[in-house]
């Protein structure tokens, strides 16, 4: 709107799923050992979705 001096973008943000379910992977020479990390729940990223939406 031209008359407006307020600007308005909207986006869609990827859902959880793409998100890979570990966040960290970690190497440890001395064990000759690999760990993961996991990543937040689904239901804390479903609370993180909820509040981006709002």
């Amino acid at each position: 709107m031209p008359e407006s001096t307020q600007l308005v973008v909207e986006y869609e943000l990827p859902t959880m799923r793409v998100v890979p379910s570990v966040s960290e992977y970690r190497y440890a020479k001395t064990k000759d050992e690999h760990t993961e990390k996991a990543r937040l729940g689904r239901n804390s990223g479903a609370r993180m979705s909820a509040s981006v939406r709002a």
